[in-house]
Protein backbone atom coordinates (compact mmCIF):
# COMPACT_ATOMS: atom_id res chain seq x y z
CA UNK A 1 0.00 0.00 0.00
CA UNK A 2 2.81 2.44 0.78
CA UNK A 3 4.54 1.63 -2.20
CA UNK A 4 1.18 2.40 -4.17
CA UNK A 5 1.29 5.81 -2.74
CA UNK A 6 4.77 6.54 -3.46
CA UNK A 7 4.51 5.86 -7.12
CA UNK A 8 0.93 7.98 -7.30
CA UNK A 9 2.83 10.71 -5.92
CA UNK A 10 5.85 10.48 -7.87
CA UNK A 11 3.49 10.12 -10.56
CA UNK A 12 1.10 13.36 -10.37
CA UNK A 13 4.44 15.24 -9.68
CA UNK A 14 5.90 14.47 -12.97
CA UNK A 15 2.82 14.56 -14.43
CA UNK A 16 2.89 18.04 -13.54
CA UNK A 17 5.80 18.82 -15.05
CA UNK A 18 4.96 16.90 -18.19
CA UNK A 19 1.67 19.34 -18.61
CA UNK A 20 4.00 22.24 -18.05
CA UNK A 21 6.07 21.08 -21.10
CA UNK A 22 3.03 19.63 -22.99
CA UNK A 23 1.26 22.38 -23.36
CA UNK A 24 3.99 23.86 -25.24
CA UNK A 25 3.62 21.39 -28.14
CA UNK A 26 -0.18 21.97 -28.16
CA UNK A 27 -0.75 25.71 -28.38
CA UNK A 28 1.91 25.92 -30.64
CA UNK A 29 0.63 22.71 -33.07
CA UNK A 30 -2.90 24.33 -32.24
CA UNK A 31 -2.33 27.51 -33.87
CA UNK A 32 0.16 26.44 -36.86
CA UNK A 33 0.04 22.90 -37.46
CA UNK A 34 3.75 23.09 -36.67
CA UNK A 35 5.30 20.25 -34.54
CA UNK A 36 8.00 22.28 -32.50
CA UNK A 37 10.82 20.26 -32.09
CA UNK A 38 12.66 22.96 -30.45
CA UNK A 39 10.93 22.21 -26.93
CA UNK A 40 13.86 20.86 -25.28
CA UNK A 41 15.85 23.57 -25.84
CA UNK A 42 13.36 26.27 -24.59
CA UNK A 43 13.31 24.57 -20.92
CA UNK A 44 16.72 23.86 -20.66
CA UNK A 45 17.22 27.41 -21.38
CA UNK A 46 14.84 28.56 -19.25
CA UNK A 47 16.47 27.34 -16.30
CA UNK A 48 20.25 28.33 -17.55
CA UNK A 49 18.63 31.93 -17.50
CA UNK A 50 16.74 31.52 -14.11
CA UNK A 51 20.64 30.05 -12.74
CA UNK A 52 22.56 32.95 -14.51
CA UNK A 53 19.97 35.74 -13.55
CA UNK A 54 19.41 34.46 -9.93
CA UNK A 55 23.27 33.85 -8.95
CA UNK A 56 24.69 36.55 -10.81
CA UNK A 57 22.34 39.33 -10.31
CA UNK A 58 21.80 38.11 -6.31
CA UNK A 59 17.67 38.60 -7.42
CA UNK A 60 14.74 36.62 -5.99
CA UNK A 61 14.12 33.46 -7.34
CA UNK A 62 10.54 35.03 -8.48
CA UNK A 63 11.78 37.26 -10.00
CA UNK A 64 14.84 36.16 -11.84
CA UNK A 65 11.31 33.02 -13.10
CA UNK A 66 9.66 36.16 -13.72
CA UNK A 67 12.85 37.64 -16.09
CA UNK A 68 13.48 34.03 -17.55
CA UNK A 69 10.28 34.07 -18.61
CA UNK A 70 10.23 37.57 -20.21
CA UNK A 71 13.15 35.99 -22.08
CA UNK A 72 11.65 33.02 -23.11
CA UNK A 73 9.23 35.38 -24.67
CA UNK A 74 11.37 36.72 -26.59
CA UNK A 75 12.98 33.99 -27.96
CA UNK A 76 9.52 32.09 -28.82
CA UNK A 77 8.79 35.17 -30.90
CA UNK A 78 12.16 35.37 -32.63
CA UNK A 79 12.12 31.44 -33.62
CA UNK A 80 8.74 32.06 -35.31
CA UNK A 81 9.34 35.90 -36.91
CA UNK A 82 12.89 34.60 -38.18
CA UNK A 83 12.22 31.07 -39.20
CA UNK A 84 8.65 29.96 -38.89
CA UNK A 85 6.63 32.84 -40.53
CA UNK A 86 9.37 32.64 -43.42
CA UNK A 87 7.94 29.50 -44.34
CA UNK A 88 3.96 30.43 -44.35
CA UNK A 89 1.95 28.87 -47.17
CA UNK A 90 4.41 26.19 -47.54
CA UNK A 91 4.36 22.37 -45.84
CA UNK A 92 4.07 22.26 -42.44
CA UNK A 93 6.86 19.42 -42.90
CA UNK A 94 9.25 22.25 -43.94
CA UNK A 95 8.65 24.27 -41.10
CA UNK A 96 8.68 21.27 -38.23
CA UNK A 97 11.99 20.36 -39.55
CA UNK A 98 13.11 24.55 -38.72
CA UNK A 99 12.55 24.04 -35.70
CA UNK A 100 14.70 21.43 -35.75
CA UNK A 101 17.30 23.31 -37.01
CA UNK A 102 16.71 26.07 -34.09
CA UNK A 103 17.10 23.06 -31.39
CA UNK A 104 20.64 22.51 -32.51
CA UNK A 105 21.19 26.45 -32.72
CA UNK A 106 19.66 26.53 -29.16
CA UNK A 107 21.77 23.66 -27.90
CA UNK A 108 25.15 24.74 -28.95
CA UNK A 109 24.63 28.25 -27.81
CA UNK A 110 23.80 27.03 -24.23
CA UNK A 111 26.84 24.66 -24.42
CA UNK A 112 28.74 27.79 -25.34
CA UNK A 113 27.31 29.91 -22.73
CA UNK A 114 27.65 27.64 -19.74
CA UNK A 115 29.46 24.45 -20.81
CA UNK A 116 28.57 21.11 -20.35
CA UNK A 117 28.34 21.37 -16.26
CA UNK A 118 25.32 20.63 -14.25
CA UNK A 119 24.15 24.01 -12.15
CA UNK A 120 21.47 24.04 -8.62
CA UNK A 121 18.44 26.44 -8.90
CA UNK A 122 18.26 28.83 -6.09
CA UNK A 123 15.77 26.31 -3.82
CA UNK A 124 11.98 27.65 -3.95
CA UNK A 125 10.84 29.08 -0.61
CA UNK A 126 9.01 25.95 1.71
CA UNK A 127 10.34 23.58 -0.78
CA UNK A 128 12.62 21.55 1.47
CA UNK A 129 9.21 21.71 4.12
CA UNK A 130 8.16 17.95 4.62
CA UNK A 131 4.67 16.71 5.38
CA UNK A 132 2.76 13.81 6.19
CA UNK A 133 -0.60 12.68 6.04
CA UNK A 134 -1.74 9.20 6.63
CA UNK A 135 0.88 7.21 4.66
CA UNK A 136 1.27 10.32 2.70
CA UNK A 137 4.71 11.57 2.64
CA UNK A 138 5.62 14.31 -0.20
CA UNK A 139 7.89 17.95 -0.24
CA UNK A 140 7.05 21.77 -0.10
CA UNK A 141 8.56 20.82 -4.18
CA UNK A 142 5.80 18.68 -4.91
CA UNK A 143 2.87 20.85 -3.87
CA UNK A 144 4.32 23.72 -5.93
CA UNK A 145 4.48 22.13 -8.77
CA UNK A 146 1.67 20.87 -8.60
CA UNK A 147 -0.26 23.90 -8.00
CA UNK A 148 1.69 25.54 -10.20
CA UNK A 149 1.18 22.95 -13.26
CA UNK A 150 -3.24 23.19 -12.11
CA UNK A 151 -3.10 27.57 -12.62
CA UNK A 152 -1.00 27.45 -15.51
CA UNK A 153 -3.33 24.78 -17.39
CA UNK A 154 -6.19 26.38 -16.50
CA UNK A 155 -5.06 29.75 -17.43
CA UNK A 156 -4.00 28.07 -20.96
CA UNK A 157 -7.46 26.37 -21.06
CA UNK A 158 -9.58 29.75 -20.22
CA UNK A 159 -7.51 31.83 -22.22
CA UNK A 160 -7.99 29.06 -25.16
CA UNK A 161 -11.52 29.38 -24.61
CA UNK A 162 -13.17 32.41 -23.90
CA UNK A 163 -10.24 35.31 -24.50
CA UNK A 164 -10.33 37.40 -27.79
CA UNK A 165 -7.19 36.04 -28.02
CA UNK A 166 -7.23 32.66 -27.84
CA UNK A 167 -10.94 32.52 -29.68
CA UNK A 168 -8.64 34.47 -32.62
CA UNK A 169 -6.37 31.66 -32.42
CA UNK A 170 -8.37 28.91 -33.13
CA UNK A 171 -10.00 31.17 -36.16
CA UNK A 172 -7.04 31.53 -37.55
CA UNK A 173 -5.65 27.96 -37.10
CA UNK A 174 -8.60 26.76 -38.80
CA UNK A 175 -9.02 29.36 -42.17
CA UNK A 176 -5.91 31.72 -41.69
CA UNK A 177 -7.41 33.62 -45.22
CA UNK A 178 -10.77 33.71 -43.59
CA UNK A 179 -9.64 35.41 -40.67
CA UNK A 180 -7.63 37.79 -42.04
CA UNK A 181 -10.68 38.77 -44.62
CA UNK A 182 -12.48 39.56 -41.25
CA UNK A 183 -9.55 41.98 -39.89
CA UNK A 184 -7.45 39.37 -38.11
CA UNK A 185 -3.99 39.33 -38.78
CA UNK A 186 -3.01 35.80 -38.80
CA UNK A 187 0.62 36.27 -38.49
CA UNK A 188 0.16 38.23 -34.91
CA UNK A 189 -1.81 35.57 -33.70
CA UNK A 190 0.71 32.68 -34.83
CA UNK A 191 3.75 34.69 -32.86
CA UNK A 192 1.01 34.77 -29.81
CA UNK A 193 0.86 30.80 -29.77
CA UNK A 194 4.68 30.68 -30.18
CA UNK A 195 5.52 33.02 -27.40
CA UNK A 196 2.95 31.33 -24.63
CA UNK A 197 4.76 27.79 -26.37
CA UNK A 198 8.29 28.89 -25.19
CA UNK A 199 6.97 30.55 -22.61
CA UNK A 200 5.05 27.48 -21.03
CA UNK A 201 8.27 24.78 -21.89
CA UNK A 202 9.97 27.97 -20.00
CA UNK A 203 8.35 27.09 -16.86
CA UNK A 204 8.07 23.01 -17.35
CA UNK A 205 12.80 23.58 -17.64
CA UNK A 206 12.48 25.35 -14.24
CA UNK A 207 10.53 22.82 -12.78
CA UNK A 208 13.25 20.22 -13.76
CA UNK A 209 15.92 22.58 -12.47
CA UNK A 210 14.12 22.55 -9.03
CA UNK A 211 13.50 19.05 -8.67
CA UNK A 212 17.67 17.73 -9.63
CA UNK A 213 19.81 20.21 -11.35
CA UNK A 214 20.58 22.08 -14.79
CA UNK A 215 22.66 20.75 -17.48
CA UNK A 216 21.85 19.70 -20.82
CA UNK A 217 20.50 16.49 -20.70
CA UNK A 218 16.76 18.46 -19.72
CA UNK A 219 16.66 19.24 -22.90
CA UNK A 220 15.72 15.17 -23.33
CA UNK A 221 12.55 16.15 -21.27
CA UNK A 222 11.73 18.15 -24.80
CA UNK A 223 11.30 14.90 -26.63
CA UNK A 224 9.25 12.93 -23.32
CA UNK A 225 6.67 15.62 -23.40
CA UNK A 226 5.46 14.72 -26.69
CA UNK A 227 3.93 11.24 -25.20
CA UNK A 228 1.61 13.41 -23.11
CA UNK A 229 0.51 15.38 -25.71
CA UNK A 230 0.32 12.72 -28.13
CA UNK A 231 -2.00 10.96 -25.87
CA UNK A 232 -3.94 13.41 -24.60
CA UNK A 233 -5.00 14.84 -28.47
CA UNK A 234 -1.83 17.03 -29.97
CA UNK A 235 -4.96 20.16 -30.38
CA UNK A 236 -6.38 19.86 -27.38
CA UNK A 237 -5.10 21.65 -24.85
CA UNK A 238 -8.18 20.14 -22.41
CA UNK A 239 -6.44 16.99 -23.04
CA UNK A 240 -3.02 17.65 -21.65
CA UNK A 241 -3.37 17.09 -18.43
CA UNK A 242 -4.85 14.14 -19.33
CA UNK A 243 -1.81 12.84 -21.11
CA UNK A 244 0.73 14.41 -18.63
CA UNK A 245 -1.19 12.80 -15.15
CA UNK A 246 -1.09 9.69 -17.60
CA UNK A 247 2.45 9.31 -18.46
CA UNK A 248 3.59 11.16 -15.32
CA UNK A 249 2.07 7.58 -13.48
CA UNK A 250 3.11 4.95 -15.97
CA UNK A 251 6.58 7.06 -15.51
CA UNK A 252 6.59 6.22 -11.49
CA UNK A 253 5.09 2.92 -12.13
CA UNK A 254 8.00 1.58 -14.46
CA UNK A 255 10.95 3.37 -12.76
CA UNK A 256 10.02 1.80 -9.49
CA UNK A 257 9.20 -1.96 -10.73
CA UNK A 258 11.90 -2.05 -13.32
CA UNK A 259 14.16 1.36 -13.06
CA UNK A 260 15.12 4.47 -14.36
CA UNK A 261 15.93 3.48 -18.35
CA UNK A 262 13.18 2.00 -18.56
CA UNK A 263 10.85 4.13 -17.46
CA UNK A 264 12.30 6.61 -19.98
CA UNK A 265 11.90 3.63 -22.87
CA UNK A 266 8.29 3.38 -21.21
CA UNK A 267 7.38 6.91 -22.17
CA UNK A 268 8.58 6.48 -25.72
CA UNK A 269 6.40 3.90 -26.50
CA UNK A 270 3.42 5.37 -25.44
CA UNK A 271 4.34 7.68 -28.27
CA UNK A 272 4.56 4.82 -30.85
CA UNK A 273 1.53 3.35 -29.44
CA UNK A 274 -0.52 6.62 -29.59
CA UNK A 275 0.32 7.09 -33.25
CA UNK A 276 -0.24 3.29 -34.40
CA UNK A 277 -3.62 3.13 -32.69
CA UNK A 278 -5.08 6.46 -32.00
CA UNK A 279 -2.91 9.66 -33.66
CA UNK A 280 -5.72 11.99 -32.79
CA UNK A 281 -5.40 10.94 -28.84
CA UNK A 282 -8.10 10.60 -26.78
CA UNK A 283 -9.21 14.39 -26.77
CA UNK A 284 -8.06 15.28 -30.00
CA UNK A 285 -9.95 15.78 -33.55
CA UNK A 286 -10.36 13.44 -35.82
CA UNK A 287 -8.28 15.34 -38.96
CA UNK A 288 -5.09 14.04 -37.23
CA UNK A 289 -4.62 10.97 -38.95
CA UNK A 290 -2.10 8.26 -40.18
CA UNK A 291 -0.10 8.12 -42.81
Amino acid sequence: MTEFVLILVAGIVNGATFVMIALGFVIIFRATKVLSLAQGQFLALAAYLLFSVSQDLHLNVFLSIVIGEGAMCVVGFLAYRVAIQRLAGTDVIRASLATLGISYIGTSAILLAWGSSSYSLTVLPGANSRFKVGIVRFTGLDIELVVAAAAIYTAALLWSRYSRQGLALRAASESPVLASQVGMNPFRIFAVAWIVGAAAAGLGGIALGEIGSVSPSIETFGLLALAPALLGGFDSIAGVAIGGVGVGLLQALVSVLVGGQAATAAVFGVILVVILLRPQGILGSKDIARV
